[in-house]
């Protein structure tokens, strides 16, 4: 992260909002404050400023100023630019801990989609403590904690003071479901008549229609649950009702019932997500593959035709331009990046770790996640459960191979960046080696014939009737030889305007840099003769074919 000093801060801020400042330093910064303030209220959008990291800097200063409001304000624009920095919201929060729209924030936009499970229990609990009658909160926390009977008493609580009674019931019968014993307090102060809840069950909905004791509740929990669910249009009543019958072993009940309501509603996301876990837990596997991507399908196209991006996946093979690939359509559809945990930029991912499908479809961000992950089981059901397509880009893996070998010498040079090299796994003398050794032993057991499989595999997903989003391969040479030619096709391939792109520069190639030659046939020169039939003779038929240009998949 760039940190500014007050002099670059003073000469940005100058610059970007057309002042002309002549003071010292002190009062320069103090004009800089206020001119900041009158700028925010003549442009309340702040088009202007679009480096958060200026944002975060300027916050920091405006706090320690004591300019409560314009701090708060520095620091929202850096969450609206960069919604995964939590130190904005930390501090957003120590300004104004009473704002449970901040913790709301921080818990869905931060910790649940890093998958932090106790921190994000934790913010819910803030958000629903400052405002008891906030029911998303709710919702999420029993997502993290389902059989935690005091959310769902707190949940009818709230439910029951805005007038859902008909939820507020199903709410009180889980918590008694989870807590036989609890004999609390089920309705508010002005709902009870002798020990009496309203709970609606015919007629028009704007009045309760008849009454039903506690007692009676206790004793028949699963009829009334059942007639109140059936009544419902809340998703969350049919995934309580769904987890019901799934305790109680009757998953045959709830794959009929799943299957209904999409019936009902086939584009209905949810419906459509639900199925594919209910067939998920069957080992219907297929069938669930065929779920998700319907379900993906339905949201992302209609996200699109609402001038969205909805979510990119980009799989490259390591030293194929992934990363300026990855910038390029970051910047050029103006979208973050979000990166896995646990990747790396040099090597092969074993495993790919995907945000929870529930709420990645529920968010509102446009992203491009980046993996150099491999086609096996795994990663094809955590893709298919994310996106509706697939960018696979690819570079001949002599060269690729090639390119690492000079990425790895390039890295073990520079100090502090020895634990990069962890994951590779290198012979324990490898970089007392000649070049030649090197590539040998890449060749033989190191990094090519991983680069085949990683081809290989994505070729083979291609074809598979099972795995549903289809896959547009992209190549390395193309992006070198012509890249207007090969960012317009994946433009074509999402739908998305040229217009609406903006269309980069090509990278400057120099030695001893992330961008060394971008050369794509090097390894003829370079590999011995022995190195490059040796090479060759590794290619399987359809890796070679694809090479040569004569693949369906390209």
């Amino acid at each position: 992260m760039k940190l500014y000093k007050k002099e670059q801060l003073i000469e940005w801020v100058s610059k970007n909002s057309a002042l002309t400042l002549e003071e010292s330093l002190d009062s320069r910064l103090e004009e800089v404050i206020s001119r900041y303030k009158e700028f925010l209220e003549k442009n309340p959008d702040e088009s202007q400023f679009q480096d958060w990291e200026l944002w975060w800097q300027l916050g920091g200063i405006l706090e320690e100023l004591g300019q409560v409001p314009e701090a708060l304000a520095a620091y929202q624009q850096v969450i609206k630019l960069n919604s995964y920095w939590v130190q904005a919201y930390q501090n957003a929060i120590k300004l104004q801990p009473e704002n449970y729209e901040l913790w709301w924030q921080l818990a869905c936009n931060v910790y649940a989609e890093q998958g932090l499970i106790k921190e994000a229990t934790e913010a819910y609990q803030s958000v629903v403590k400052l405002n008891p009658d906030f029911l998303p909160a709710y919702y999420c926390l029993l997502e993290l904690q389902l059989e935690n009977w005091e959310i769902w008493w707190k949940l009818g609580k709230a439910l029951d003071k805005q007038n859902q009674y008909e939820q507020a019931v199903v709410a009180y019968n889980q918590a008694i479901v989870f807590n036989p014993d609890f004999d609390g307090d089920f309705c508010n102060d002005n709902d009870i008549d002798d020990g009496y809840i309203y709970v609606q069950t015919s007629g028009d909905y704007s009045e309760p229609t008849s009454k039903t004791k506690i007692d009676l509740i206790k004793s028949d929990l699963k009829n009334t649950y059942i007639k109140l669910a059936k009544q419902a249009t809340d998703l969350n009543v049919y995934r309580h009702l769904s987890k019901t019958w799934q305790r109680q072993g009757n998953l045959n009940k709830v794959i009929s019932f799943w299957q209904k309501l999409v019936k009902t509603e086939p584009s209905n996301v949810n419906f459509n997500i639900e199925m594919g876990n209910i067939l998920l837990l069957l080992e219907r596997r297929n069938e669930a593959l065929n779920s998700y991507y319907r379900a993906n399908q339905i949201y992302l196209e209609e996200a699109r035709r609402n001038g969205r991006i909805g979510r990119l996946f980009l799989i490259t093979l390591p030293k194929s331009g992934g990363q300026y690939l990855a910038i390029s359509l970051q910047k050029g559809l103006g979208i973050n990046q979000a990166p896995l945990p646990g990747s790396n930029n040099i090597s092969f991912d074993d495993v790919l770790i995907m945000p929870s499908v529930h709420n990645g479809l529920h968010s509102s961000k446009d992203i491009i996640v980046v993996s150099h992950a491999y086609s096996n089981d795994f990663n094809r059901l955590a893709i298919t459960q994310y996106v509706d397509k697939l960018i696979v880009n690819i570079r001949d893996p002599r060269q690729a191979t090639l390119s690492h070998i000079h990425n790895l010498n390039l890295i073990h040079r520079q100090a502090g960046k020895e634990q990069l090299l962890l994951s590779v796994n290198l012979p324990q003398k490898y970089f007392l080696w000649s070049l030649s050794e090197q590539i040998t032993w890449q060749i033989d057991e190191g990094f090519f014939p991983k680069a085949i499989q990683f081809i290989q595999g994505w070729l083979e997903a291609a074809e598979d009737p099972n795995f549903y989003p289809p896959i547009l391969f992209t190549r390395y040479e193309h992006l070198v030889e012509a890249p207007e030619k090969y960012f317009t096709r994946i433009l074509e391939f999402y739908g998305f305007s040229e217009s609406s792109f903006d269309f980069p520069e090509q990278p400057k190639f120099q030695e001893k840099s992330h961008y060394r030659k971008g050369e794509i046939d090097e390894w003829k020169k370079v590999f011995t003769s022995e190195q490059a039939d040796k090479a060759c003779s590794m290619l399987p038929e359809k890796v070679n074919k694809f090479l040569n240009g004569s693949s369906d998949a390209e």
